[in-house]
């Protein structure tokens, strides 16, 4: 068997044109008050930019603890998310908003997309930015021959909203479709989204006896555990070293003995 390999893609703004620009005046942060402070006025702003169809939802969620309860594990993403735009109960696009690019957290952004892919109905996709021309987004993406990490890095709002919208309409296709709502609107892809996908789960060159019988015995949550180790030992091979502790965190929390912290 072939051995899992993932690619990173870069992508630039021109690579998803033709698109239509979603032209509107920056977020103007107030300096004076941190980013938490000012998320429902970042709501806002999103809500209106992205002027998405009834089903959609654009949420700030910069205080929620991300719970999910899946195959008997305890998943919880602390710290990061600011906005999420949901297509009925189901998120889709996740968005880490900072006054200053220099606070962005490549590291935590790539993580979260390793880990919310691993968990979620729609193909995922992970934004950053300071609400003016500063954008990196994050998204999966498969080729008949290989699957990437695909990042763009955008310094135009207009195009990178547009780009958001366009991947949530997408998804809302999916999403309205399986439950039987009629699809009033339609989404016009830029190509590299057309490639948008679920990435496939890394698999060992070889599974040996011993290993196979280990595997045998494991539990739902003990093989959700180490599938999800698998994914962000993966994700760190695209981090900087510096951001390493970002993801050996996020790794220790699927250990089998982990014991969340308490509040």
């Amino acid at each position: 068997m072939d051995s899992f390999k993932l690619l990173h893609f870069k992508l630039s703004a021109e690579d998803f044109e033709p698109i239509s620009p979603i032209n509107c005046q920056p977020f103007v942060w107030d300096t004076e008050t941190d980013e938490a402070h000012q998320m429902p006025e970042v709501e806002k702003w999103f809500k209106k930019a992205l002027n998405l169809p009834g089903g959609f939802h654009v949420k700030d969620v910069h205080t929620q603890i991300k719970e999910r309860h899946l195959i008997s594990s305890n998943i919880t993403l602390r710290g990061g998310t600011d906005i999420s735009i949901k297509i009925s109960a189901n998120d889709c696009v996740w968005i880490e908003t900072k006054k200053k690019m220099e606070d962005f957290k490549e590291g935590q952004a790539i993580g979260k997309l390793f880990i919310v892919d691993n968990i979620s109905v729609t193909k995922s996709m992970y934004v950053l930015t300071d609400c003016n021309d500063n954008w990196i987004i994050y998204f999966f993406m498969k080729t008949e021959n290989h699957q990437y990490l695909a990042s763009s890095k955008i310094n135009d709002r207009s195009i990178t909203l547009a780009i958001i919208r366009e991947f949530a309409l997408d998804e809302g296709k999916f999403i309205h479709s399986e439950i039987g709502r009629l699809v009033t609107y339609e989404a016009n892809l830029p190509e590299p989204l057309k490639r948008k996908a679920i990435m496939d789960e890394p698999i060992p060159v070889e599974v040996d006896d011993r290993m196979a019988d280990l595997i045998d015995d494991m539990t739902e949550k003990e093989l959700f555990n180490m599938s999800m180790r698998k994914r962000l030992r993966l994700a760190k091979s695209f981090v900087k070293r510096e951001e390493h502790p970002i993801i050996d965190e996020y790794i220790r929390q699927f250990s089998d003995d982990y014991d969340p912290p308490h509040h």
